[in-house]
């Protein structure tokens, strides 16, 4: 057997390995569907930076959403 080969079958070897294993059965763990992150007088940067910092030398920064 050449080295690549013995890389080989070790990586299968590894990947059968982590298949095996599993989570746990964790009853009573439940998870909130909220979304953390807080709504922000500011829009999203929906372009590149540079664009943007162009636009607002230009137009001035944009009104603030409500």
């Amino acid at each position: 057997m050449s080295a690549r080969e013995d890389d080989e079958d070790n990586l299968k070897k590894s990947l059968a390995l982590v298949a095996e294993q599993s989570v746990g059965n964790r009853p009573g763990q439940i998870e909130p569907r909220a979304i953390k992150r807080r709504h922000k007088p500011y829009q999203l940067l929906t372009k590149t930076r540079d664009l943007a910092r162009k636009q607002v030398m230009k137009y001035g920064h944009p009104k603030k959403l409500k």
